[in-house]
C-alpha cells in the first residue's frame, strides 16, 4: 500500500505515522509545500522576541527524523492536480519540473523496480534491494525488510529479491529471527556484521551463532557476505568463522565449503 499525504502539518505528519504504524509495511510519502515539516505557529511570538534565536527551532519533528520512522518526504513540493480514477497526482518538484506521484498501489518504487527487473531478467540477471538504516545513511528511503517485501510483491518478479542484511535489520526493528523466518521466501542474499561496531560479528549485541544455526535450520541455500570494516587483518580477522569452513591463506581464503572471498569480504555458504 502506498499512502500519500499531502501537507506537512500537524494533521499531516500525524496521520502518516498513524498509518506507519498501522501497517509498518506500508509506503507513505508526505508531500509538503515548504521546506521544513510541522512547524509550530504558536512559537512565533518567542522567535519575534528573540527567546528562540532561529525560526528552524520552531520545527517539531526535522526531516530526518521523520525518514527514521519509515516515511519518505517530498518538500518544497506543490500538489496541481488529483487524478482520483487513475490514482495519481501531479506535482511540481523544486526544480520547477512537473511528474506524475503514484498512490494506493502504484507506488513509484515498485513501477521502478518492474521495469529494471524486466530488464534485467533478459539478461539473467537477478537483481536485490536492501534497507538500510538511517543512522548510517539518512537520505535513504528504503529503511524496513517490510517495505522491501512489500515492492518484491507488488512486482512478483521471481528475479528480484531482497537483500536482508542483519545489521541493517537489527538497527531499524531488531526481531531479527522472527523477521528473517517472515521474509525468507523473498531472501535472495544475506549479509552479517556487529552491531553497532560493524565490525567483525564476534562481539556486539546481536548473537551471530544463533542467526547461522538458524539460516541451517531453515535450509537457507544462499551466501552469506560479510560486509563488515575489520579491526586489523582481513586474514585475522577471519578467526570467528573458521567453524564455518573459512580457512585464512595469505590475503584470500581456502575455498572449502563453497566458501569465496575477495578484497576485504568473504563469503561463507
Amino acid at each position: 500500500m502506498h499512502v500519500v499525504m499531502i501537507g506537512g502539518s500537524d494533521a499531516g505528519i500525524t496521520a502518516a505515522l498513524r498509518v506507519r504504524e498501522l501497517d509498518p509495511g506500508a509506503d507513505v510519502t508526505v508531500v509538503l509545500e515548504d521546506a521544513y515539516p510541522n512547524f509550530s505557529i504558536c512559537g512565533i511570538p518567542y522567535y519575534v522576541s528573540g527567546e528562540v534565536t532561529h525560526w528552524r527551532n520552531l520545527a517539531h519533528r526535522s526531516i530526518a527524523d521523520l525518514e527514521a520512522a519509515g516515511m519518505r518526504l517530498r518538500p518544497d513540493t506543490t500538489v496541481r492536480r488529483i487524478d482520483v480514477p487513475g490514482r495519481k497526482l501531479l506535482i511540481t518538484s523544486p526544480d520547477g519540473g512537473e511528474e506524475l506521484l503514484g498512490y494506493a498501489d502504484a507506488t513509484p518504487e515498485a513501477e521502478q523496480s518492474a521495469r529494471a527487473a524486466e530488464a534485467a531478467a533478459k539478461a539473467g540477471i537477478m537483481l536485490l534491494i536492501e534497507p538500510l538504516n538511517p543512522r548510517d545513511r539518512p537520505d535513504y528511503f528504503l529503511t524496513r525488510v517490510e517495505q522491501a517485501a512489500d515492492i518484491v510483491r507488488k512486482v512478483g518478479a521471481p528475479n528480484l529479491r531482497i537483500q536482508f542484511d542483519f545489521y541493517h535489520v537489527q538497527i531499524v526493528g531488531g526481531d531479527l529471527i522472527r523477521r528473517f523466518e517472515a521474509h525468507l521466501p523473498l531472501v535472495g542474499h544475506v549479509q552479517v556484521a556487529a552491531v553497532p561496531s560493524r565490525r567483525e560479528p564476534d562481539e556486539g549485541e546481536v548473537n551471530y551463532p544463533e542467526i547461522f544455526a538458524l539460516l541451517d535450520r531453515l535450509g537457507y541455500a544462499g551466501f552469506v557476505g560479510c560486509e563488515y570494516r575489520p579491526r586489523g587483518r582481513t586474514e585475522e580477522g577471519l578467526a570467528w568463522a573458521r567453524p564455518y569452513g573459512v580457512v585464512p591463506r595469505g590475503r584470500a581464503c581456502a575455498l572449502s565449503a563453497g566458501v569465496q572471498s575477495a578484497g576485504e569480504t568473504a563469503v561463507v555458504s
